[in-house]
């Protein structure tokens, strides 16, 4: 009897706990499965928002979710929220805010990275890896950190092993990834192989996307695959891989236009000034450089000061080189042409200062250099020498050595280019003496296997140098070494390949019949 009585009470105890727990857990997991639907919803929105690069919007939204969530209780969606929220701040760092939006964006790819990590969500991982990577590279750009550097190629290369780990090359939106990581990775180490591998996956991820159902989406592969195919020029086939590039800028823009996407638009016109100036070191100069003046100015319509303060400053730079470079019909026109490019390498060095911006800072400088050389030539000969020589020294407090061998060499060959002219009058054997040992400088990191062109313009250089300088003594084996100089230049250029090829053919021959 007891024992009965045992049991009906216990069990009476086990069914009040058992109508308890579902009186309490029943409202919780519906309010749970309802809070999770809505971040599911609030999340399907913000990522169309973000594949249609509204990144403001979709942030807010992110931020939001965020907020509502629990790491622990929706992991995987916790962790895209994170994720997604980093992208947005990587590509508001290009509007505005650089530093503070990367660190920002930064910051939220590790907190999506570490639970990815321990729930060995290995895809998940893979992408937020890549989007980190790429982080820290950008980073490293603007606060010349070899850390940042370093930790952003090992970020993405271990993101490229899980990826082919998992076998997972036939998703669009990871080969898209993958390119887009690969262009990154390419400004810091195996240029080549790297761009190849990026415009493969671009052109790939063309032939599943097209212009009229995802156009945000095809004009930015676009934008993407141009800038690969121009950063490709610089390591062969220039004129071949210029012509892809402006054709891929232009198919963007065919789709993108100022009305539907000006943020795009303005990003595609751009760069398709910057791959007209290229090319016109090629072929057709003042052709070229025109359309890349029309180029930019038509991105500047967008991108203001007030708007786009640092997408502002990337354009007035770019404007600023196409106008150094155009020939002008008359020294009137060269004059102001030279002064508005001053001008705007002036009003870019407004916002992208040593201190925020240095690597931004030494590239105008170095820009700078190149319009009072070119300025010098017409007026005011010695201020504007001293101008761009001072120019060229401001730009090589970054570009050191240690750190920016490519950019120094290409830096201190400026500078002894202006050290020739100004030996013309003043100092002259002290001055192309210093030419001389800025271009064999040079020489030592743009040899002739790895910066072919690069090494053929230095070479041409050199050559100005020793002809100057055998004007004082050893007349004869310096005009020696000066052919010899120009004929290291003629092996490499041609006339498909440089527009200096005649120039430097005509002082080859004259330092020959000098030395008769």
């Amino acid at each position: 009897m007891t024992n009965i009585w045992l049991v009906t009470i216990l069990g009476g105890f086990i069914a009040c706990l058992v109508a308890g727990f579902l009186v309490w857990y029943i409202p919780h997991e519906m309010e749970r499965r309802s809070l999770l639907e809505s971040a599911k919803a609030s999340l399907n929105n913000a990522d169309q928002l973000l594949d249609r690069g509204l990144y403001e919007s979709a942030l807010d939204i992110y931020k939001e979710v965020g907020k509502k969530i629990k790491p622990n209780a929706t992991a995987e969606i916790y962790a895209h929220t994170k994720r997604n929220e980093g992208r947005c701040y990587l590509e508001l760092a290009y509007k505005e805010n650089r530093q503070t939006n990367y660190y920002m964006g930064i910051r939220a790819l590790e907190e999506a990275l570490s639970i990815q990590e321990r729930e060995s969500l290995k895809l998940e991982m893979s992408i937020t890896q890549c989007y980190l990577g790429m982080a820290y590279i950008a980073l490293s750009h603007m606060k010349s950190t070899e850390d940042n550097q370093r930790q952003g190629v090992h970020l993405i290369e271990e993101a490229f092993t899980i990826a082919e780990g998992l076998q997972i090359e036939d998703r669009d939106s990871i080969k898209r990834l993958i390119a887009e990581a690969s262009l990154s990775l390419a400004e810091v180490k195996d240029s080549e192989l790297n761009l190849t591998k990026a415009i493969n996956l671009y052109q790939q991820s063309m032939n599943v996307s097209d212009p009229e159902h995802f156009p945000f989406l095809w004009a930015q592969i676009q934008n993407h695959l141009g800038a690969a195919y121009r950063l490709l020029s610089e390591v062969r086939d220039k004129e071949e891989n210029l012509t892809k590039s402006l054709h891929a800028f232009q198919e963007g823009v065919r789709v993108a236009t100022l009305e539907t996407y000006p943020l795009l638009y303005s990003s595609l016109v751009d760069n398709l000034g910057l791959s007209y100036f290229t090319l016109a070191y090629v072929k057709d100069r003042n052709e070229n450089l025109n359309r890349a003046i029309q180029a930019h100015e038509e991105a500047l319509k967008v991108r203001t000061r007030e708007k786009y303060p640092i997408l502002y400053a990337a354009s007035k730079n770019n404007l600023g080189c196409a106008l150094t470079f155009y020939e002008y019909k008359t020294r009137q026109d060269t004059e102001s042409g030279l002064q508005a490019a001053i001008g705007a390498f002036e009003e870019s060095l407004k916002i992208k200062t040593i201190e925020e911006f240095p690597l931004d800072y030494a590239k105008t400088q170095n820009n700078l250099h190149g319009a009072y050389l070119n300025l010098a030539a017409i007026k005011d000969t010695k201020i504007n020498l001293f101008n761009s020589i001072q120019a060229s020294e401001q730009a090589l407090r970054i570009y050191t050595i240690d750190k920016y061998p490519l950019y120094n060499a290409r830096c201190k060959d400026n500078l002894g280019v202006s050290y020739i002219a100004l030996s013309l009058f003043t100092n002259r054997q002290e001055y192309a003496v210093k030419a001389i040992t800025l271009f064999m400088e040079s020489a030592k990191v743009c040899t002739r296997e790895s910066y072919p062109l690069f090494y053929a313009n230095i070479q041409g250089h050199l050559g100005d140098a020793y002809v100057v300088l055998s004007g004082f003594e050893n007349r004869r084996n310096y005009l020696l070494e000066g052919i010899k100089a120009y004929e290291e230049c003629l092996k490499i250029y041609t006339p498909g390949n440089s527009s200096d090829y005649l120039n430097i053919k005509k002082k080859y021959q004259d330092a020959k019949r000098r030395l008769k």
